[in-house]
């Protein structure tokens, strides 16, 4: 089971690009990222 939905050393943290770690977020994610199902 992996315990985090992003994971990486503080250096690669601060140089990896926003929409990279933001689709690794997403790509983790297991439920909807739909307004109407994360709003309901």
């Amino acid at each position: 089971m992996q315990r985090a939905y992003y994971q990486a050393p503080i250096p690669n943290f601060l140089a990896d690009d926003e929409l990279f770690i933001i689709g690794q977020l997403v790509l983790s994610h297991d439920h909807a990222l739909e307004d109407l199902q994360r709003n309901a």
